[in-house]
């Protein structure tokens, strides 16, 4: 087994896990698999990848299945940034408890592994960040979800 199909793996039971925790409905749901948030059934994100930097934020206008509008406004999307600023908190919170409290790495080790954690991380935190900041504003929709269910 290659280290790529170990990794889809991994990450496989972790979404099965999450979805025994995570019930489908709720906003939860939908921010961590990254779904419409009325339906919970459409892609936020035209592309997967995060890591495709051209690509990463690229959104349909509406959900393809519900036709939920995800360009709300213009602009709409500015306000992600105070949803993403507490995601980057906590993970320097995080990465700071273990490398630099807990395993005492020197400084500026622990300013190189930080830095490049974030990098790292960017588009995952861009990406949490608009599915929480249209979660706050969409509700979840029952119907919407049994209609496409029908289909």
């Amino acid at each position: 087994m290659n280290q790529n199909t170990y990794l889809r793996s991994l990450k496989s039971g972790l979404m099965k896990i999450l979805d025994l925790i995570i019930k489908k409905g709720t906003k939860k749901y939908s921010v961590i698999h990254l779904k419409c948030p009325k339906c919970q059934e459409g892609n936020l994100f035209v592309h997967r990848n995060p890591y495709n930097l051209r690509t990463c934020l690229l959104m349909p206008d509406r959900c393809p299945v519900c036709n939920q509008d995800f360009q709300i406004e213009p602009g709409f999307y500015y306000g992600a940034l105070w949803t993403s600023y507490p995601l980057v908190v906590l993970i320097t919170i995080a990465v700071t408890s273990f490398f630099y409290l807990y395993l005492d790495v020197p400084l500026y080790v622990f300013i190189f592994i930080l830095a490049f954690s974030m990098l790292g991380l960017q588009p995952y935190i861009l990406r949490f960040g608009r599915a929480v900041w249209i979660n706050v504003f969409v509700r979840f929709d029952k119907n919407k979800a049994v209609e496409n269910l029908d289909r």
